[in-house]
């Protein structure tokens, strides 16, 4: 059977009762974990599970995820600040911290893209309306509580204040995988690509990032950058 086929099955003998429901949702858990599309269908049983807590029950579950949340953007907080005051080793053993434990929790399978759901982190709608137009995904676009994008984006930031450029540019790879319409990345990214001379690199992201900037701070960014090549190149008319 197909997954759409198991979860109409699943769906269909729901019956309308809460706790009956709950107690099958969680046995077909148990039934389909390891078969074909098992992290597919957990995940699937465990949004209608959702759907049927009471506001209170549902309440106490996304306190645990904003506390979460709110604990990691404390944290980014503070990295940011000693980033400023240029306490760098300060700042990345806090951000290498943080790296570590959400990198243990994604390897526990929490936001794994599987065969039907990719996760992104997206900053705001519009970044995902652009990515939905150009990109044309197969798979479900969903979102995620762990800031992973600004965590790799910060982290490979403070990589470059150190000069260590081929971990900062593998790191904001990372970081454009979660959001990969973020400019903010994609900047900071093309500075690695300064760094190591490929002009060319740098000239092809630049140009891609056009498409997803929509305020005039980032367009201004772009046409900067893309002043700064054409002098590189001593295309001085462009």
């Amino acid at each position: 059977m197909s997954y759409k086929e198991i979860m109409d099955e699943i769906i269909n003998n729901l019956t309308g009762d809460k706790q009956k429901d709950l107690a099958y949702l969680e046995q077909q858990c148990e039934k389909y974990k390891d078969s074909e599309y098992g992290l597919e269908i957990v995940r699937a049983c465990g949004r209608e599970i959702a759907n049927l807590l009471e506001d209170d029950e549902m309440d106490e579950i996304i306190n645990v995820f904003k506390n979460r949340e709110l604990d990691i953007h404390s944290v980014l907080e503070e990295v940011r600040f000693n980033q400023y005051k240029k306490n760098y080793d300060k700042a990345l053993e806090l951000i290498e911290q943080v790296v570590q434990k959400v990198e243990t929790l994604y390897n526990d399978g929490l936001y794994k893209e599987d065969k039907v759901s990719k996760f992104f982190c997206f900053d705001e709608v519009m970044e995902e309306i652009l990515y939905k137009f150009h990109k044309k995904p197969k798979k479900e676009v969903r979102g995620c509580d762990i800031p992973y994008a600004k965590i790799y984006m910060q982290y490979g930031s403070l990589l470059i204040d150190k000069e260590r450029w081929e971990e900062a540019q593998e790191v904001l790879l990372k970081a454009l995988e979660w959001n990969p319409c973020s400019s903010h990345i994609i900047f900071e990214l093309s500075e690695t690509y300064k760094h190591f001379g490929q002009l060319e690199k740098f000239y092809e992201t630049v140009i891609d990032t056009f498409k997803y900037c929509f305020t005039e701070t980032d367009l201004a960014r772009c046409y900067r950058y893309l002043g700064w090549y054409f002098v590189e190149k001593e295309l001085y008319d462009e």
